[in-house]
């Protein structure tokens, strides 16, 4: 209770900001239910019904606060929601992580020593913590959008608008082949049922490709840029600007002939490097870096019993900075997996 007082009480709250932000986005969608109501009251005006009514439209502020009343209901339904899950599970320090991270301002190792536990799962408690939460609004808000709109509305395509996507390539024989590609589409809803709620927002990604196999193994390589037209409230919590890129090398150690196949099957050590930065840019405020960068080493081993397909064993070590850039929290684990094509 105290948590969501202060949440309502707090308007500059980080995470209230956002979710409004993310609800008010969605919400838009029930402007169609508007839309249709306001055409019938209309007929109804046509047909001599309803004189003492002159305007269908609401004021500029009972908009407003029609939206803040639903997105506070909301984000109150999945608070508490969530509060439910986490303590139902004996998880109740990954809610007190976030209260703390969200509300109290603490930083991860202050929280990690109030709480007694590891920084690493300090760490891991408030990423997961936010992912289901986030979750259990999108959840809560679809509910509401399926409850108020027609089904085949909910349905279609969110604005209509066609994406244009494509790849170039160019290969040289014995060495590999280099690439290029990119997609851009507007992504939001913008015009509904032929009023403007929104901005058309664009999305735009670009990436770079390339490969060679040579007799000592394999090389694989990708980077990939990302433009999102984010609001600009907003763009210091989502990110305008995203790029990431990975690096694999795959090398045979041995080629054994297995009975009933042709080629020769393979067992091949391999190792992976990755890197992502979500939200590329300054905090307005403070003039410091936006961090949310996952850096990940992957060594692994696998085998080929035949070209189409692959058991592979492999450890995953993550480093991981928050936006904030608090300490590097670091995460890892072991992974087993089998996949073939027929």
């Amino acid at each position: 209770n105290a948590l969501l007082s202060r949440w309502v009480a707090n308007r500059s709250a980080k995470l209230r900001t956002l979710l409004c932000g993310v609800v008010r986005n969605v919400v838009a969608n029930l402007l169609r239910v508007r839309t249709g109501r306001a055409r019938l009251l209309r007929e109804q005006l046509a047909c001599g019904g309803l004189p003492q009514m002159t305007s269908l439209d609401p004021t500029e502020t009972e908009v407003d606060a029609f939206y803040t009343a639903w997105a506070e209901e909301m984000l109150q339904q999945a608070i508490e929601s969530l509060v439910r899950e986490y303590h139902q599970a004996g998880r109740g320090d990954y809610f007190r992580v976030l209260y703390g991270r969200i509300c109290e301002r603490m930083t991860t190792p202050e929280i990690a020593r109030d709480l007694d536990i590891k920084l690493t799962d300090a760490a891991n408690y408030y990423k997961h913590a936010r992912r289901r939460l986030s979750q259990t609004l999108e959840e809560l808000v679809r509910e509401h959008i399926r409850r108020y709109c027609p089904e085949e509305q909910f349905e279609e395509d969110n604005n209509g608008s066609p994406a244009v996507s494509g790849r170039f390539a160019a290969r040289v024989p014995g060495l590999g082949e280099v690439g290029g590609s990119f997609y851009t589409a507007k992504y939001n809803n913008f015009v509904i049922e032929g009023e403007t709620v929104d901005e058309a927002r664009r999305v735009s990604i670009f990436a770079f490709d390339a490969q060679t196999s040579q007799p000592w193994g394999e090389v694989r390589a990708e980077f990939a840029v990302a433009n999102i037209d984010v609001p600009a409230s907003l763009t210091e919590l989502f990110g305008d600007r995203q790029w990431g890129g990975h690096i694999d090398v795959t090398v045979p150690i041995w080629r054994p002939q297995m009975g009933g196949y042709s080629r020769p099957s393979a067992l091949e050590l391999g190792l992976r490097l990755e890197r992502i930065d979500m939200n590329v840019g300054t905090f307005s405020t403070t003039g410091s870096n936006i961090f949310d960068e996952t850096t990940a080493l992957v060594p692994s081993i696998s085998f080929r019993p035949t070209s189409d397909t692959v058991f592979s064993f492999n450890y995953r070590r993550e480093w991981h900075r928050d936006m904030q850039g608090n300490p590097t929290a670091v995460t890892a684990g072991y992974q087993f997996g089998f996949a073939t094509y027929f």
